[in-house]
């Protein structure tokens, strides 16, 4: 090539190496020199690489779905020598006839089988090229517009029309869908690879959403809802899910009285509960969450329906809640998390460990948003810590949370799904000279500056690929040490060295639009709030779903 534009004088801006069969000469480096451009398909959405569509470990494998309802279950009595046959409609124990409209078909062994009829054929994509997601799904064949699957032992007899299935396409099925015009392409952040969808039969019922949260004190800026007076957020969750592309949901805003809320919720008998609760005056966050689960049960039980709840469990509440606890389940767990101890008493004066040094942190154990974190929270003598111990023993009772300070960045790091995955990380982006109440410089999240909002956030944050891994891999590691479902928020530390440390994890994190970080991070990873909504509702459903596999909403 070179020897071509010598003799030819001849210098080409765009050189063109060929498709994604190249793909892994890029990544090793043996690239041919010259070549600027390589035409890349399969390997960049699928990826694998031609020919023989072989997957690459530094591509993903599962950016693309296609997904589809099932119309039709039945069970089906095969002779010998018989496939799937047309008409599954005849009845349960009907025999296989002796012609079929569906190509080539797999032969079913004499017995009887389960079978299904999925919206999606030929004219869709390429059959013979889809993999089944669902375990226990198997492909019989194909008509121009309907697709016949068997079901093994291991699918829940309970599978019925309306339950969305996955396929995994190849690059010749992805093709031929993306230009099918009777399939829609939906496009979502990598993130939705497994959703449920309750909403099967989106066309005849709606998933009833029970909106569980904490009715404002009157004058606290608060405005109605269902009668009562809501926070923000709580408003903007039941606005989301009554706009135009949700209103297969029927929601009840629930404000969580408990001599109420229990007749509420089994009167509307909810499909999922949406908690929002993040404390009151009768109770904590945790302790919510745990009369949720318990009302949620009873009422289970009576309808002989599961009622899942969007979020972690009330013990996942409970230890994230409790900093200090929590932080020693991220070490065993080998996350790395600042030293600290806990303070029950300012008498006798406590004696630091001898692998702690000022300066130090002070923060109580068990608060969320902040709260009792100001300017004078980092000491640097014995006599800070004295009074600062005093003062939060004093407001909040004991124990206070004593820790090594991590002068530092600090990042927050979202993460959402079932397997869990982070949210592009966010970083809290401390001007210089940035001061709060009392005018002092601060460079750590101080209850003032957070309710006042008055540090800047970055999402993507300005920082190395390599160190955005590493954040999100303790963003993960946190989630899964804890238990939590659906998402949670994790907030961490980098030391002036580069070494992160985990500062703690919000099981129950903000979701008010255009102010909370998660919803700025999910945003960023192309989740409106609606679809965020939508989402973490998807994610509780797919825990009392025969199946949940499906990534969207049921149309092919």
């Amino acid at each position: 090539m070179h020897e071509a534009g010598r003799q030819l004088s001849w210098k080409q801006p765009i050189v063109s190496g060929g498709n994604s069969s190249l793909v892994p000469y890029l990544f090793d480096g043996s690239l041919p020199r010259g070549v600027s451009q390589i035409r890349v398909g399969e390997a960049i959405l699928l990826g694998t690489i031609p020919p023989a569509s072989v997957p690459h470990p530094a591509l993903r494998q599962d950016t693309a779905v296609l997904r589809a309802p099932l119309i039709e279950v039945k069970t089906w009595l095969a002779s010998a020598g018989m496939g799937a046959g047309a008409g599954l409609g005849a009845g349960a124990g009907a025999e296989a006839p002796t012609h079929n409209l569906f190509g080539r078909v797999k032969p079913l062994a004499p017995g009887i089988h389960r079978l299904g009829v999925v919206a999606m054929g030929h004219q869709d994509t390429q059959v013979d090229d889809l993999r089944p997601l669902d375990p226990g799904v198997r492909i019989i064949g194909a008509s121009s517009d309907h697709l016949v699957v068997e079901f093994s032992d291991e699918i829940p007899a309970a599978i019925e029309a309306g339950t969305v299935l996955s396929f995994r396409p190849g690059y010749a099925a992805l093709l031929q869908a993306a230009t099918s015009p009777y399939v829609k392409v939906r496009k979502k952040a990598d993130l939705r690879q497994t959703r449920s969808h309750a909403r099967g039969r989106a066309a005849v019922d709606r998933v009833r959403v029970a909106l569980v949260f904490a009715a404002q004190e009157g004058g606290c800026g608060g405005a109605s809802l269902g009668g009562a007076t809501v926070d923000p957020t709580s408003r903007a969750i039941a606005a989301a899910l009554s706009e135009e592309q949700s209103r297969c949901y029927e929601v009840l805003p629930v404000p969580l009285d408990p001599l109420n809320a229990g007749q509420m919720l089994l009167e509307f008998a909810p499909d999922v509960i949406f908690n929002n609760f993040r404390g009151s005056k009768q109770f904590t966050q945790a302790q919510g969450a745990a009369w949720l689960e318990a009302v949620s049960a009873e009422i289970a039980a009576r309808l002989g329906k599961p009622i899942p709840i969007v979020g972690s469990s009330a013990h996942t509440h409970f230890l994230a809640l409790n900093k200090f606890t929590a932080k020693q389940i991220m070490q065993a767990h080998g996350l790395p998390v600042p030293r600290g101890f806990l303070v029950f008493s300012t008498r006798p004066a406590p004696v630091l460990p001898p692998d702690l040094d000022y300066p130090l942190i002070v923060k109580p154990v068990a608060e969320g948003s902040s709260r009792g974190i100001d300017e004078q929270s980092v000491v640097h003598s014995a006599g800070e810590l004295q009074a600062q111990l005093h003062r939060l023993l004093s407001e909040f009772g004991p124990p206070a949370l004593v820790e090594q300070y991590v002068p530092g960045r600090e990042f927050t790091v979202g993460v959402m799904g079932n397997p869990p995955r982070a949210l592009p990380v966010v970083e809290i982006a401390f001007p210089r000279g940035a001061r709060g109440q009392g005018h002092a410089p601060v460079s750590w999240y101080s209850h003032a500056i957070k309710a006042g909002d008055a540090v800047p956030t970055l999402c993507p944050a300005p920082i190395s690929a390599e160190l955005a891994r590493r954040l999100a891999d303790l963003a993960v590691g946190a989630f899964k040490a804890l238990g939590c479902l659906d998402f949670a928020r994790v907030d961490i530390r980098v030391d002036e060295g580069g070494r992160p440390y985990v500062l703690e994890l919000n099981s129950l994190p903000g979701l008010r639009p255009g102010y909370s970080d998660f919803p700025k991070a999910a945003a960023v990873a192309g989740f409106s709030f609606a679809d965020l909504i939508d989402y973490l509702i998807e994610l509780a459903l797919a825990r009392s779903q025969p199946l949940a596999r499906a990534v969207g909403h049921p149309d092919a």
